[in-house]
């Protein structure tokens, strides 16, 4: 029993209570509340939909369209936002669970939103014939490179770090301290990223010349980015089996954003069909 005093009124706060509050929280929380048969179908249904109208573009992800630098800035933007309310929406919930693995999976999301912004600003022949930031021939492909890499590699952290220590709940300070220095150290690793995408043509390989992927896949790099992508998914449908709304919707997520990669790499051009239709799956891994 904790006793405090307001305008002279005592009061009486029983600390029974605010923990059965506090559970009835966590447990109405969309990390806590568990998927329904129904939920599973529709995820199902959803994930078997992406799947299916990749492969049936497959055929004609070559094929060439017109560069519309306006669809760059849009998908950007559009990117951008829904990342960031993602984060957002994973940091309220990391809050009122106080689960360590949630705040893994904001700062992911937040991460994937704050890496949009330097690789628009310097895509080439958006807002400039090269692009801003001082920007190299290879900046936007190693941005685009440590951007499809970090976010797999964030949702594999947050699965490890759910089933190992699910129950682990923070205390207040730990909360406000692991959030602060998300907050203030992850800024700092996109700048850091940002320089050496700039930098890359003076010591990293060449990943794309002239529109043309062949060295991206030929190197070895975006095999490897692909491959991070499928763990991932992987790791998320192995979660979802018996896991959360949040958890399932995750693995339709994991899911694009492979799928992503995957046109990418089998289009092999910028501005192709394939190309165009990646981006798509983008937006739907943002939100």
């Amino acid at each position: 029993m904790h006793r405090w005093s307001l305008f002279g009124t005592s009061r009486y706060i029983d600390t029974m209570e605010i923990t059965k509050e506090q559970k009835h929280i966590t447990s109405n929380s969309l990390t806590s509340i568990p998927a329904t048969a129904l939920q599973r179908r529709i995820v199902l249904v959803m994930s078997a939909l992406l799947a299916l109208i990749v492969l049936l573009a497959l055929p004609y992800a070559h094929r060439m369209f017109p560069a519309i630098p306006a669809f760059i800035a849009i998908f950007g933007a559009l990117t951008l936002f829904a990342d960031l309310i993602t984060a957002y929406l994973l940091f309220g919930q990391f809050f009122r669970t106080r689960s360590p693995a949630l705040l893994v999976l904001a700062t992911t999301y937040l991460f994937s939103s704050l890496i949009v912004l330097p690789y628009i600003l310097a895509f080439p022949g958006l807002f400039s014939v090269t692009g801003l930031l001082h920007a190299g021939t290879q900046t936007t492909n190693w941005l685009w490179i440590f951007w499809h890499t970090g976010f797999p590699l964030g949702i594999l952290f947050y699965v490890l770090l759910d089933k190992k220590y699910a129950a682990i709940q923070a205390t207040s300070h730990q909360i406000y301290t692991l959030s602060a220095l998300v907050l203030f150290l992850l800024p700092i690793l996109i700048i850091l990223l940002s320089i050496v995408a700039i930098e890359s043509d003076r010591f990293l390989p060449l990943l794309i010349v002239n529109g043309d992927y062949t060295r991206l896949i030929t190197s070895g790099v975006g095999p490897a980015v692909g491959v991070i992508n499928l763990c991932a998914w992987i790791a998320s449908i192995s979660q979802a089996r018996r896991g959360t709304v949040m958890q399932i919707w995750l693995s339709v997520a994991a899911l694009a954003s492979f799928l992503e990669v995957a046109l990418v790499l089998w289009a092999g051009t910028r501005y192709s069909m394939g190309w165009y239709l990646a981006r798509m799956n983008t937006i739907i891994t943002a939100t």
